[in-house]
């Protein structure tokens, strides 16, 4: 294991490093290093809101992983560093290829650099990274499954999107409706957007979860917030929480059993409830 592993705090496969990096543990439990979409060189331009790219850049791995690098005679220059993931998870791939048509069938090797991938656009069979990144810029609305997608469309495509493009290797898990049984609960009326917070499977969701809660800037962080009654503003500003991998998914399991509207002291709305608690940080 890596010493950048060993010095951070490993919960659910993931230790935050120096860069907006970290290490994580793949599908086939090697500890590599990931660059996650949001530090991609060009993000904020490259992705409008209602892309994949956008709604759960957080959580995916950019393509290259190209950052600025300083020091050790580099000059400043942009270094890929996800190479090694895509070949990890590549590994998975082949074993099971992929149930949507963006992936089954298309891909026949890990990664292309940058420069290769651009040369390569109109390719039959494409590097797994390409793929994930032609993923990333459909609306997210391609990825959202109803009682409609009756061939599965959808539903397949947003199951080998976190499994071979997401450093969470598998859609976190929701809340059970079974769980809450107030009708006017958050658990209850939302379970199908909250994520759990008793199985340990979310772990690693909630340890990056917590980790862009802290953060002065993102769409997920808590900065922002200004009600001083709100659990969330609360949380943001206690002395040590940060530190605690755990801090956010503790508060979202207390705001799940809260109401809608309710006269608790400690207030949550329903905004703050999606943008901290779920996957897609909005209803």
């Amino acid at each position: 294991m890596s010493a950048l592993v060993k010095a951070g705090a490993v919960v659910g496969g993931i230790a935050l490093t120096i860069g907006g990096g970290f290490y994580v543990k793949t599908l086939l439990g090697e500890e590599v290093l990931c660059i996650p979409l949001t530090k991609e060189d060009g993000y904020s331009s490259t992705y409008d809101n209602n892309k994949i790219g956008k709604v759960y850049g957080d959580y995916l791995v950019a393509p290259f992983g190209s950052v600025l690098k300083t020091g050790n005679g580099s000059s400043g220059k942009a270094v890929e560093d996800n190479k090694k993931w895509w070949e990890q998870t590549y590994e998975v791939f082949k074993k099971d290829k992929g149930l949507s048509s963006e992936f089954k069938d298309r891909i026949d090797r890990p990664y292309d650099n940058r420069v290769t991938a651009v040369s390569q656009t109109q390719e039959a069979k494409k590097a797994l990274n390409k793929v994930c990144e032609e993923v990333y810029g459909k609306a997210s609305t391609d990825i959202e499954t109803s009682a409609s997608d009756t061939g599965h469309t959808k539903s397949n495509l947003r199951e080998d999107l976190f499994k071979y493009c997401s450093f969470l290797g598998k859609e976190p898990i929701k809340v059970s409706e079974s769980e809450y049984t107030d009708a006017d609960s958050y658990g209850k009326k939302y379970s199908s957007k909250l994520i759990s917070t008793t199985d340990r499977k979310n772990d690693k969701f909630w340890k990056k979860q917590n980790e862009l809660f802290f953060e002065k800037t993102g769409d997920r962080s808590g900065k922002d917030l200004t009600d001083t009654n709100s659990i969330f503003k609360k949380l943001y500003d206690a002395t040590g929480a940060k530190e605690k991998w755990d801090s956010l998914k503790k508060v979202c399991e207390a705001v799940y059993s809260k109401q809608e509207g309710g006269a608790d002291v400690e207030k949550a709305s329903k905004d703050d409830v999606l943008k901290f608690c779920s996957l897609k940080g909005k209803e």
